[in-house]
């Protein structure tokens, strides 16, 4: 009878097909998923965190407003721009430096004692210059990924004027959804994505905002991305009023399944399960913003 129960909850876990049985969803796993934790950011607790101690050279920003039309391209924005433009920017940033200093610092020992698994790098930053000391793919989809993550950060490092003159830094970072996937939240990695007890990583741009060069996906650079959506979006009232949502069932089984059965044969709900291999219910970026509605289930696509 146990191993009845663990092969009927293995096949819940991993199987993509669009029905399993109610019962199984009640019993697997949740998965990749975090949802029982979560980390909240709210603009207004950056106005009174310690970033004037912490980063001196963030002065007030002056009165200009970010516009999208004008400047969503541009990558040489100042100081004072980005964080008129993006209040609680920073805030991870500062929550983690302020984490390591009341433990004492940092030391280059500290990233020796890291091991570097698949999915990781190593690399720092000397007079506004990007060094790779060493990185790990497993496949070809890491090296994607890798290559997003170090574009994305080159991409910064060349729009500031001033990166000479930056202080040198050493740094490992991680394109694996989970820390617990690829090392210890004790260890001073950058990362996508942490629960609110992982405190001792850094929050990291998502390697899609360069692009997510999959085949299978077929989504593209970011910046192509954007410009389809904008090119192919509706007004709200020619939408479809629908709740649109496609991914895979196994990546976090719990939670997807749960709503692939509360939208089942409903007339507002279009929710699918992706087949990547057989390239069925595959969807793309812009049709998702022909939709009212989508769905955002946690490790599910690059919403714009």
């Amino acid at each position: 009878m146990s191993f009845a129960c663990i092969v009927a909850i293995w096949y819940g876990v991993n199987s993509d097909r669009d029905y399993i049985h109610p019962l199984l969803t009640q019993l697997i796993p949740a998965g990749h998923c975090a949802c029982q934790t979560s980390t909240t950011f709210q603009c207004s607790t950056c106005l009174s965190c310690s970033e004037h101690s912490l980063v001196p050279q963030l002065t007030s920003a002056p009165k200009w407003e970010f516009n999208s039309d004008r400047d969503s391209n541009n990558e040489g924005l100042s100081t004072p721009q980005c964080k008129a433009a993006f209040p609680g920017l920073y805030e991870d940033v500062f929550r983690a430096e302020s984490f390591w200093r009341s433990q004492g610092a940092l030391a280059t020992e500290d990233l020796d004692r890291i091991p570097l698994g698949f999915g990781m790098v190593r690399a720092f930053i000397s007079r506004g210059e990007l060094y790779v000391v060493a990185a790990r793919a497993k496949q070809e989809d890491h090296r994607r990924k890798i290559v997003a993550a170090l574009s994305s950060i080159h991409r910064a490092l060349v729009a500031d004027s001033d990166r000479a003159t930056r202080r040198d830094i050493e740094f490992v970072f991680s394109v694996e959804d989970k820390v617990e996937d690829v090392t210890s939240s004790d260890n001073p990695v950058w990362v996508l994505a942490r629960s609110a007890a992982e405190q001792g990583v850094w929050l990291m741009p998502d390697f899609g905002f360069w692009a997510w060069d999959n085949p299978r996906n077929s989504i593209g650079p970011f910046d192509q991305v954007v410009e389809r959506v904008k090119r192919a979006d509706i007004p709200w009232s020619q939408k479809t009023p629908q709740l649109v949502w496609r991914g895979k069932p196994s990546f976090a089984p719990k939670l997807r399944r749960a709503l692939m059965d509360a939208a089942r044969d409903k007339p507002w709900g279009d929710v699918k399960q992706v087949n990547w291999f057989e390239r069925t219910n595959i969807m793309s970026m812009e049709d998702h913003c022909r939709y009212m509605f989508i769905a955002h289930v946690e490790g599910g696509f690059l919403l714009l």
